[in-house]
């Protein structure tokens, strides 16, 4: 008999398996965790695959949209953005040229408070921040 040891919830249960019927065991490999969630980012932003980085895309006249996960979804959102919004800069993009929106699909509008948890409180201040209205036909 073959003793195999098994995650099950919070513990490990063992069985038993005959020899004739045990082929291997074959384990997940341990996962490589970036050092950093900003160095993950970051990494990230300047090396985009399959598309150009932004500073090479950008001109400093454009309009930007950053479209964002609402409350009921969790992402280092607010760390996210503060990059993303320096490499706008660095791509000239002046701050009232960017608008976040929440991306609310059927999910009911945010309030500020829970803007400022998603967003942070810098970027919240610094940046015209509303909720997407998917039952408004109005055209920005």
């Amino acid at each position: 008999m073959e003793k195999v040891k098994i995650p099950y919830g919070n513990k490990e249960i063992e069985i038993n398996i005959p020899k004739n019927n045990f082929s291997e065991l074959l384990s997940p490999k341990e996962p490589q965790l970036p050092k950093s969630n900003k160095g993950e980012i970051i990494c990230a932003l300047e090396n985009p695959i399959g598309a150009n980085k932004i500073k090479d895309i950008l001109k400093p006249t454009d309009r930007i949209v950053i479209l964002c996960e609402d409350i009921t979804r969790y992402a280092k959102t607010d760390l996210i953005i503060s990059l993303l919004i320096e490499r706008l800069s660095y791509a000239g993009i002046p701050d009232r040229n960017i608008r976040i929106v929440m991306a609310l699909g059927s999910h009911r509008p945010m309030t500020d408070e829970e803007k400022i948890r998603k967003v942070g409180k810098d970027i919240f201040n610094q940046f015209e921040v509303i909720n997407s209205e998917n039952k408004n036909k109005k055209t920005y």
